[in-house]
């Protein structure tokens, strides 16, 4: 089985979704974390959502999933 390369999410809503959609039509990559500063939300897409932790941050690329301009 080939290692695939992962890469983490910050934000937990529609456009983590499409970027994880777009991850997983990729067969080389797939997603490490996903974090969101969202107390309430805990799984998107089956996938557990982690509140940013620095070390976790730094162990695969990040990718900012957020939509909404002022939070970005």
């Amino acid at each position: 089985m080939t290692k695939k390369n992962k890469i983490s999410i910050y934000g937990a809503s529609g456009h983590a979704k499409v970027i994880m959609d777009c991850i997983s039509s990729n067969s080389g990559i797939e997603v490490g974390y996903l974090f969101d500063d969202n107390l309430n939300l805990q799984n998107l897409q089956d996938r557990k959502i982690f509140q940013p932790d620095a070390i976790k941050m730094q162990a695969y690329p990040l990718l900012i999933g957020i939509g909404e301009n002022p939070k970005k």
